[in-house]
């Protein structure tokens, strides 16, 4: 292919880089021929005195800052997101190892590690208040409890659905908490992950139904979310 085709070609995707990076809130930088995501994180505000009040002595999370209400659900969903990731892990292990189903334990362990990804999004806006990121223990899944030794794969389906819904409520908390006044911005950057968690759970559901009107083969439903799954990594690339 020529640099002429080429070219429409990558400006495309720059344009999507430039897109996801200031939906971040964050910015681009070209140094070098090289390219460089510059995170936005304050670090203190102007008074009317024109001297800088520092963000550590205001933005924290003690019981007299502004910012002490959003503590427990800024936590909450901290944990949400690591309890999904290694639930998820735990999961895929199961179907793997117990079910055989190499192509349905990828699609989960995929989904595991988008929930490091949106804790590390959360993280920024926490960050760009200069509030600390708390990572609560997480609780050892059960998985031989809530499958009953069943290699069910519904129940698999069953886990994963609620695994969303845990994230969505803790989110939809945070965003409670944050939709009024100067925590605005941080309201809308919620409304985002809500989003894709979303779009997560719409496509866990029509798995699950799709399992459902297959017939109950794992081998020809499994062979099928491997297909789903390179369609998903080919529109990427």
């Amino acid at each position: 292919m020529s640099q002429t085709n080429d070219t429409p070609k990558l400006t495309a995707r720059l344009t999507d880089l430039i897109t996801a990076v200031t939906q971040r809130g964050n910015r681009l930088e070209v140094m070098n021929g090289k390219v460089y995501e510059v995170k936005r994180r304050l670090i203190g505000e102007v008074e009317e005195n024109g001297n800088v009040s520092i963000v550590k002595n205001k933005f924290n999370f003690n019981a007299t800052s502004q910012f002490a209400e959003l503590r427990q659900p800024a936590r909450d969903v901290n944990a949400a997101y690591s309890d999904a990731n290694k639930w998820l892990d735990t999961l895929k292990e199961y179907v793997y190892i117990e079910m055989g189903m190499p192509h349905l334990s990828d699609f989960i362990h995929r989904s595991a590690h988008v929930q490091l990804e949106r804790l590390d999004v959360f993280g920024d806006l926490l960050h760009e208040r200069h509030l600390m990121q708390v990572y609560p223990t997480t609780e050892e899944l059960d998985i031989y409890g809530e499958m009953d030794n069943s290699g069910d794969v519904g129940k698999v389906f069953d886990l994963v659905v609620r695994f969303y819904e845990h994230i969505n409520e803790a989110l939809e908390a945070f965003h409670a908490a944050t939709d009024k006044g100067e925590f605005r911005a941080m309201a809308l950057k919620t409304e985002e992950l809500m989003l894709a968690n979303s779009r997560d759970h719409t496509t866990v559901l029509e798995l699950w139904a799709r399992w459902d009107e297959d017939g109950g083969s794992k081998t020809t439903f499994d062979g099928y979310v491997g297909e789903l799954t390179e369609k998903e990594q080919d529109n990427h690339d």
